[in-house]
């Protein structure tokens, strides 16, 4: 998912001859959603019945990384509205 997510965002600038602004905005979309599936995933795997955000070995329940989690994923949206 890094490299399609680095790959995507870098397109435009790596083939600039035959890159259109329909396909440059693509691109972005594109690296947005590849980037952000990690952060999304993990934040979604704290919703299942019986799941924890923490593996047991590593301390009770809880989810220390859902603020990480939240704050990635949200720049990543906030870069797709910006660009």
């Amino acid at each position: 998912m890094g490299a399609a997510t680095l790959f995507f965002a870098w397109r435009p600038y790596l083939y600039p001859r035959t890159t259109s602004a329909v396909q440059a905005r693509e691109s972005l979309r594109t690296a947005a959603f590849t980037g952000t599936v990690y952060w999304l995933a993990g934040l979604a795997a704290a919703l299942f019945p019986g799941s924890s955000g923490l593996d047991p070995e590593f301390g009770g329940p809880g989810f220390p990384q859902a603020k990480v989690f939240i704050l990635f994923a949200g720049m990543a949206a906030a870069g797709l509205l910006l660009g």
